[in-house]
């Protein structure tokens, strides 16, 4: 079975649950590009350990530092969840509901 490609805005909001080598690879990102009159702001963290970025800023910060056989990954498991635009949950778990609510 084929799957079809997914099409996703770079505007979409997106979790993930840093690693400490995430958390010091931002606090990195900031120090390049931010240091002057800025305070650093530490990504916020819900009470399950994820972290919301938009998709593009995800990828400025975190991108330049990926590439094959990495060992130092800056997410857990390596993984990225795409949140709904509407619920700010998990894109599937928003689908489902939305599905049932329907029915």
């Amino acid at each position: 079975m084929i799957t079809p490609p997914l099409s996703i805005n770079m505007n979409r909001s997106v979790r993930v649950k840093l690693t400490d080598h995430g958390r010091a690879q931002h606090w990195e990102f900031f120090l390049r590009n931010y240091r002057h009159g800025f305070d650093y702001i530490k990504p916020k963290t819900d009470e399950e350990g994820w972290s919301k970025f938009k998709l593009w800023e995800l990828m400025r910060i975190f991108g330049p530092s990926f590439y094959e056989g990495m060992v130092d990954l800056p997410f857990e498991e390596n993984r990225m969840e795409i949140l709904d635009e509407w619920f700010d949950e998990p894109l599937a778990r928003a689908t489902k509901a939305t599905t049932e609510l329907q029915a």
